[in-house]
């Protein structure tokens, strides 16, 4: 494509064909043409090669062909251009392969990321590497672009750690952020596609982080509006309202009529969420009314699409089945095989509504194909809902419960992988806290050992005076043992100084988990009778961090910790247990003081405002606890099982609408070795009397009851 070195034979020769075939007269005219256009030297163009691949990536979606011969200009153009990148023939090809990725046309990637492969052979170990990474790149996108998401997922996994070592926390000049971003909407797509909603947040808001530091508004305002729909598919109206005004302001300053109307689709769509079904029809109009202004008529099918499903929703089945007719085939002229789905069922879904089962049955069995096909179980669970309930509504009662179960089936598959991550995810900060932890320790051993072998050293020499000036020994024995005692009260001094910073929180000045494992190594079992356990995390912490700076974050940490402390009693012990998590151990403590106790630590929290001079904000706090002593005498639940029904409880706080307090008040001895789901585990031990839960809600925070 260009020149690598002098000595070098170009990559792409002006006689070669580019994509395997030759150029027809007219295409050649048209590129030399655009070429002339595009030539700029590198001191005076104002757009860099990157920014020009963006534009031919964005055009890709709505017109392929043109997308195609921007990238061969631009290709043309780096030939013979001086002034080239050597990274550049690398983008080319890469952008190529995504292009072709696009159309799902394998033999044609398979070829372009040999190409990158063989381009390699004789490069440095570095530019080797990045020639690697963009053959996986485009293999990636081929198997994105084919529903096959898992496996894509595992790929981007291979490269995803040299790239967030140069892009988090902050981007750094070998950051490919572009790739970056890319790599994490797969991430986040896959992980929606497999029902996995908080992991798909965690990797669209790590998204978010780097194209603001970018100031890229287009991809910040589409990563926005992504972040904005999955938690509004969460529940967290809060979040939904907050990321739709950063897509907004963002998708004003990019000022892109296509962007506009995806983001009014999207908007759309958390409307008929909200159950605002009139709204969301109505920013569904306004949004074809500005992709019709904008040309785009594949934006178009997915526009008429989400316009079925609002009729739909709104009982009117003739005007679903004009969209849905209208857009099917544009959708299959430009191989879209995701709104291709949605369209069949919104369309049987509609067939089912006007009596014609027929028609809806054979819809069903075309999107179950499709689906099976993309591997989505967590769309499939949402079909086979539509499908029920429009089977019932038409009085098939029969089909409607087959259904029913087989959704339920998925669903609770679904429920499990949901479960094991959360579990996968404790264990996983649990292990490289304890691989810390380990690594802290033998560092103080190797500080001891040192000082040991330094009073060895003395001792030698000690002996080695004594034995050659014999009449000096009462003096040298003297000195020598005053010395040696001093070194081993300095040791001694040096050990317990290390071993209680190794078991202090630096920050709140509370104990760690080290001072917690050594607490509990010393305590009976007589001990834990009467005791219990409250895991306390404060509410939209990582909100502070992100908006005031982590040293604001760190005065709230310190302040909460101080008045959790303030309203305990001397025997009980308050630890931080990690982040934004603190731990307290409560001894003798009756069921009567339970529950005081709990609404105690909410209050001291939320009832005046944290102010650090920097900022002032209501801070409130959600608690999970559980009592040790049971209603079976005698029995007492070890701290390990304690601490992970504590954890169960504090994700029912937290999703039921934080500051407030879950605690587990009494207990049967089937709760022992249960096996409780994370979402909803509690509540089925307390349906199955195996625990009684109580609820406590916080008081309202002062600067909202101002407001």
């Amino acid at each position: 494509m260009f020149r690598q070195r002098a000595s070098e034979k170009t990559a792409i020769d002006a006689n070669r064909p580019i994509r395997g075939c030759g150029l027809s007269a007219i295409r050649l005219s048209a590129i030399v043409c655009a070429a002339l256009l595009l030539y700029l030297p590198a001191a005076v163009a104002s757009v860099s090669l990157r920014d020009r691949l963006d534009q031919v990536d964005r055009q890709s979606f709505e017109n392929w062909d043109g997308a195609l011969n921007a990238l061969d200009s631009l290709a043309f153009q780096a030939r013979d251009s001086a002034m080239a990148l050597p990274d550049d023939e690398r983008l080319l090809w890469e952008m190529r392969g995504l292009l072709f990725a696009q159309k799902r046309d394998e033999q044609e990637v398979r070829r372009i990321a040999g190409r990158l492969r063989e381009r390699a052979v004789g490069l440095s170990a570095a530019e080797a590497q990045r020639f690697e990474r963009s053959a996986q790149v485009v293999e990636a996108a081929l198997l994105d672009a084919g529903n096959q998401s898992d496996k894509a997922m595992a790929l981007v996994l291979q490269w995803m750690p040299e790239l967030s070592k140069a892009c988090e926390p902050a981007v750094t000049e070998a950051c490919d952020y572009r790739l970056f971003w890319r790599s994490l909407r797969w991430l986040e797509r896959g992980a929606t596609r497999r029902g996995l909603l908080a992991e798909a947040q965690q990797h669209a808001e790590k998204a978010l982080r780097v194209v603001r530091q970018m100031n890229d508004d287009y991809r910040l305002s589409q990563t926005a509006a992504s972040l904005a729909w999955l938690y509004a598919r969460s529940g967290d109206a809060e979040l939904t309202q907050r990321y739709l005004a950063e897509s907004r302001h963002a998708g004003a300053a990019a000022d892109d009529l296509q962007l506009r109307a995806r983001n009014l689709m999207l908007e759309a769509a958390i409307a008929v969420e909200s159950g605002e079904n009139e709204r969301g029809r109505d920013l569904t109009l306004q949004a074809l009314a500005v992709a019709g202004r904008a040309g785009a008529n594949r934006l178009r099918v997915h526009i008429l699409n989400n316009i079925a499903d609002a009729e739909l929703r709104l009982g009117h089945s003739a005007p679903a089945l004009q969209a849905i007719n209208e857009a099917l085939p544009i959708a299959r002229r430009f191989g879209d095989v995701t709104s291709e789905r949605t369209l069949l069922t919104n369309r049987g879904v509609a067939h089912i509504r006007r009596g014609d089962i027929a028609s809806g049955l054979n819809d069903l069995t075309a999107v179950e194909a499709l689906l099976a096909r993309m591997g989505s179980r967590a769309e499939q669970v949402s079909v086979l809902r539509e499908y029920g309930e429009a089977f019932a509504a038409a009085g098939e009662a029969e089909r409607a419960l087959e259904l029913y179960h087989r959704e339920r089936a998925i669903s609770a598959v679904i429920s499990e992988e949901n479960r094991q991550s959360a579990l996968h995810d404790i264990q996983t900060a649990f292990e490289a806290e304890k691989r810390q932890r380990d690594i802290d320790m033998l560092a103080s051993d190797n500080a001891i050992k040192d000082a040991e072998l330094a009073t060895n050293d003395l001792q030698q020499r000690v002996w080695l005076v004594l034995a050659t000036a014999l009449g000096l020994a009462a003096f040298g024995m003297v000195f020598a043992v005053r010395k040696l005692s001093r070194v081993r009260r300095r040791l001694h001094h040096h050990k317990l100084t290390l071993t209680e910073e190794s078991e202090r929180d630096p920050l709140t000045g509370l104990g760690n988990r080290r001072a917690w494992e050594r607490f509990i190594s010393g305590l009976g079992p007589e001990h834990w009778q009467r005791s219990a356990l409250f895991l306390i995390d404060v509410d939209h912490f990582k909100a502070i961090n992100d908006q005031f700076g982590h040293g604001e974050g760190d005065a709230v940490l310190c302040e909460v910790s101080r008045r959790l402390q303030s309203s305990l009693r001397s025997s009980d012990l308050l630890i931080r247990w990690g982040g934004e998590e603190f731990l307290v151990l409560a001894h003798a403590l009756g069921e009567d003081q339970f529950a005081p106790m709990l609404q105690r630590l909410l209050t001291v929290v939320a009832s005046s405002p944290i102010d650090s001079g920097e900022m002032r904000r209501d801070v409130t706090i959600s608690i999970g606890a559980c009592r040790l002593e049971g209603s079976v005498a005698g029995l007492v639940l070890p701290w390990q099982r304690a601490l992970v029904l504590t954890d169960l409880a504090l994700y029912g706080a937290k999703h039921s609408g934080r500051n407030m307090a879950v605690g587990i008040a009494d207990w049967s001895a089937q709760i022992l070795d249960a096996g409780l789901a994370v979402a909803d585990g509690l509540q089925h031990a307390e349906s199955r009397g195996w625990a009684r839960l109580l609820t406590v809600h916080g008081p309202k925070p002062l600067l909202a009851r101002l407001r």
